[in-house]
């Protein structure tokens, strides 16, 4: 495919080789380690069979970061002064619209899996505490994969259709807080589970008008409670939970940092966390395929149309011998 590999690596460069991917190789590491010491256990004992929540914290922290770089870095976000919108390689390179996406989804998530990869020494202290199943990490880096792979296809249509670096900051934040934020808020508005330890924080007060709203169309719509909760349990520190058999409550409960804010004390404990895991929190893999796999199709197929779009405009410059007029008019 012409341009693949030109592209390739243009793409894996800007964002690990330059001066802000050096500084997001650090902050990265830095906040995975950092998560991963808030998670210690708050009491623990060599050679017992102790529950140590570092883990979950370290995952947890890998999900919230990863996540926007999926977004971010495909939409050119982190680049450089020289960066080259996807859509100017159909001018460059004369590549042809599927090998210039084939070319940013593969160098993202290379460039995210390094990232992943870069993090192995600091969650081997996590599985040396709380050892996991072979299959468990099978199925968190299927996951993981599963939630690269359809964010990216949100950064590449960011950056393909969005010309100004202001609104394609715009964009990633909204799909980030959607994310984050939207299908939580969607979930709470049927359980208890996230509101019973925001309290009276200022993202519970933002969260609970807006729950009450979701519970009114649920009651409209006349579904069942316990078909939206595991419909809506997609988000990715519930999935990273079900695998791990811990919800995030009780995973910050057991760890240091809830033993210093006095939560510690009233953690159920893995045995109970697992109980209302089974019935909340452990989603049918085809609940996960169809939103992310839905929503990484539909953004496929929206970047690959506009990148036919500049297709046309360069074929059109090219007859009429003005293509830098045809491409970025």
């Amino acid at each position: 495919m012409k341009g693949f590999v030109d592209i390739f690596l243009h793409q894996w460069r800007e964002a690990l080789l330059t001066q802000s991917g050096l500084k997001i190789t650090l902050v990265h590491l830095a906040l995975v380690t950092g998560a991963l010491l808030l998670g210690w256990p708050a009491a623990y004992t060599i050679g017992a069979a102790n529950w140590a929540p570092a883990l979950a914290w370290g995952l947890y922290a890998e999900a919230v970061v990863l996540s926007y770089l999926a977004l971010a870095v495909p939409a050119g976000l982190f680049s450089s002064t020289n960066f080259v919108r996807p859509g100017q390689w159909i001018l460059y390179e004369r590549a042809s619209p599927l090998a210039v996406y084939a070319a940013l989804l593969f160098a993202t998530l290379a460039v995210l899996f390094f990232w992943l990869l870069s993090t192995v020494p600091i969650m081997l202290l996590g599985l040396l505490l709380r050892p996991v199943a072979a299959e468990t990490l099978r199925e968190l880096l299927l996951f993981f994969t599963l939630l690269f792979l359809s964010l990216i296809q949100v950064g590449i249509w960011i950056g393909t259709a969005v010309e100004a670096r202001t609104y394609r900051l715009l964009l990633v934040d909204i799909a980030y807080l959607v994310l984050m934020v939207g299908t939580l808020v969607l979930r709470t508005s049927v359980t208890a589970h996230v509101a019973a330890y925001l309290g009276a924080s200022l993202l519970g007060l933002i969260i609970r008008p807006l729950s009450a709203i979701a519970q009114r169309l649920w009651q409209t719509l006349a579904l069942e409670t316990t078909q939206i909760q595991k419909l809506l349990a997609v988000h990715p520190l519930d999935v990273i939970g079900g695998l791990l058999r811990v919800t995030p409550k009780d995973a910050f409960a057991a760890s240091a940092a809830g033993n210093l804010t006095g939560l510690a004390a009233t953690s159920p404990g893995p045995a109970a966390a697992a109980t209302s895991l089974a019935e909340t929190y452990l989603v049918p893999w085809w609940h996960l395929l169809a939103f992310y796999g839905g929503t990484g199709i539909i953004f496929a197929v929206l970047s690959l149309l506009v990148l036919r779009k500049w297709q046309r405009r360069y074929t059109f410059a090219a007859k009429s011998g003005d293509e830098e007029k045809g491409v970025y008019k």
